[in-house]
């Protein structure tokens, strides 16, 4: 099957990967993936190689059930490593799937990843993957009496094999980042407003929020303060 030829798929996830160890600037090697869910415990993957400069196919199988891979889920490269997570229902994790494109030994090309405790079985309004600093983050939003979501952030320790998560942040207020809203106006129903857009790639306290149809803003958790926001009238002096 020509592979590069065939359609993307509404059930597939597709991830981008440049080899870490590469040390030619000039010359370097990338992989593609592509994942097809089949069932509960297996997928079928497609990878490019730009040394080998073609597509190879092959199935992937996991002792454990691992539902289905979703397309809420994106695929998040981090170190020589892909990552995406899957859920045990709509608004509950159940683990983060790990791959190792660059191993030639099948065993070693899934690892399933358990979050910690404090993250799971937990109802949430949304989940994200990302990096900072070179290490794996996942974060869940929460809704608090108040209305408004809070968030908590975890990273995953070096030695990915071992499953270890730091918390990181817990149970952030975004208040601040939710009030930047039209008219500084914060609609009723703010579940369906708000989701973590991305993570800084060095700064740990910022995080941007895709907030409403139509803006994102970087909020610092530690300060609880919007450092930027592309509603520019929220930070115009506001006459008396």
């Amino acid at each position: 099957m020509d592979c590069a030829s065939t359609y993307f798929q509404e059930s597939e996830n597709v991830g981008f990967l440049i080899n870490p160890n590469c040390v030619d600037n000039a010359r370097f090697e990338y992989l593609m993936l592509r994942f097809l869910a089949l069932g509960d415990s297996k997928f079928n993957s497609e990878m490019f190689s730009s040394e080998q400069g073609e597509w190879r196919e092959f199935d992937v199988i996991s002792l454990r059930n691992l539902n289905i891979l979703t397309r809420k889920t994106s695929i998040v490269a981090c170190g020589r490593m892909l990552y995406t997570f899957t859920y045990k229902r709509s608004d509950v994790v159940d683990c983060v799937l790990g791959f190792d494109p660059f191993t030639n030994d099948p065993a070693q090309f899934l690892y399933v990843i358990d979050f910690p405790i404090e993250a799971s079985d937990v109802r949430c309004l949304a989940c994200k993957l990302g990096m900072c600093r070179g290490s794996l983050r996942f974060t869940q939003l929460i809704l608090q009496p108040s209305g408004y979501p809070c968030i908590s952030i975890w990273e995953l320790e070096d030695d990915y094999r071992m499953g270890k998560w730091t918390l990181v942040h817990k149970s952030i207020p975004t208040n601040a980042a939710l009030r930047v809203c039209r008219d500084g106006i914060l609609p009723r129903d703010t579940t369906k407003l708000v989701s973590v857009l991305a993570f800084h790639p060095y700064n740990e306290d910022l995080t941007c929020f895709f907030v409403g149809n139509d803006h994102v803003a970087v909020y610092n958790i530690r300060t609880d303060k919007v450092e930027s926001s592309t509603l520019p009238s929220q930070f115009k002096h506001k006459e008396s």
